[in-house]
C-alpha cells in the first residue's frame, strides 16, 4: 500500500482494539502513552474520526466525545508514542509552532541554542522526525527537509542545549592541564613572553621568534636560553632579577 508523504521507515504502527463499547461508555485506556489527540489515527465502524472533536487523548486516556455503539468495531493506531524520560516531564524544557504548507523555517527562532540536530526531538502531529534527514539545525535555527503541511501542529523538545562554559580566569589552569607544543605563549609575573612551537620527531627541537615584542621579567635565580640573533622591540623590556642569567646562543 502506498503512503502519503514520506514512506514509514522504522518498524511499524502499533495498532490497538477498544473492547467494552456499550452505546455508553466514552473513556477508554490505551496501551500507549501518547502526547495528544493527534498522535492516533482513531476509527469507529471503519470512520476515521477528528482528533480534539470526536475524541481527546492524553497520556494513557482516549476519551470520546459521544459513546461508540456496542456493534461499532473500535480500534486505535498509535502514530506517536509519548516519549518515557527518567527526570519529570515538567523540567523538559519544549516550543511549539504550526506549519503554513510552504515555510521550512516555521519556528522563526528556537528558545535555545541547539549544537546538533540529535540534541532535539522534533514531531509533526505526533509523528518523530529523523535528525539530519527530516530536519537540521544551526544555533537557533530549525530548517526542515520539506515544509510542513498549512496547520501541522510542531512540536520541539530540547534534548540537549549549549552552554557556555566562560574563560578561565588569569592564573587558574596550571600546566599540567595543558597539551604539549600547545602554548605559544608563557605568562610569568603579568609579563608575556613569545616563544614558537616546538616541531620534528617527538618535538626535538624548540623554536622561538626573532624579535621579543612584549615586556618579558626573568624569575630570581633563573636561567633562559633562546637562539639568536633575538632582537627586543621598541619600548619593550626584559627585566633581569636577581640571579638570573640569560644566554643567546
Amino acid at each position: 500500500m502506498a503512503y502519503i508523504g514520506r514512506d514509514l521507515q522504522y518498524g511499524v504502527l502499533d495498532k490497538q482494539t477498544l473492547t467494552g463499547s456499550n452505546g455508553v461508555k466514552t473513556a477508554f485506556t490505551l496501551t500507549y502513552g501518547v502526547a495528544s489527540a493527534s498522535s492516533l489515527l482513531v476509527l469507529v465502524g471503519g470512520v476515521v474520526q477528528e482528533p480534539d472533536v470526536a475524541y481527546t487523548a492524553s497520556g494513557t486516556s482516549l476519551d470520546f466525545t459521544e459513546a461508540p455503539e456496542a456493534t461499532d468495531t473500535v480500534y486505535v493506531v498509535f502514530l506517536g508514542k509519548e516519549l518515557a524520560i527518567a527526570t519529570a516531564q515538567s523540567d523538559l524544557a519544549y516550543q511549539t509552532g504550526t506549519g503554513d504548507g510552504s515555510d521550512t523555517t516555521p519556528i522563526a527562532t528556537l528558545n535555545r541554542t541547539v549544537p546538533a540536530a540529535t540534541d532535539i526531538m522534533v514531531m509533526l502531529n505526533g509523528v518523530t522526525q529523523v535528525p539530519g534527514t527530516d530536519y537540521t539545525v544551526s544555533g537557533t535555527t530549525l530548517t526542515f527537509t520539506t515544509a510542513p503541511a498549512n496547520g501541522e501542529n510542531i512540536l520541539v523538545y530540547f534534548l540537549g542545549i549549549a552552554m557556555n562554559i566562560g574563560v578561565p580566569s588569569d592564573d587558574t589552569v596550571s600546566t599540567a592541564k595543558l597539551m604539549d607544543a600547545s602554548v605559544t605563549q608563557a605568562k610569568i609575573h603579568g609579563d608575556v613572553i613569545l616563544g614558537g612551537t616546538s616541531i620534528g620527531n617527538n618535538n626535538v627541537i624548540r623554536t622561538n621568534t626573532t624579535t621579543i615584542t612584549a615586556n618579558a621579567t626573568f624569575l630570581s635565580n633563573t636561567n633562559g636560553m633562546s637562539a639568536g640573533p633575538v632582537s627586543i622591540a621598541s619600548g619593550v623590556i626584559v627585566s633581569m632579577t636577581s640571579g638570573s642569567v640569560w644566554t643567546i646562543v
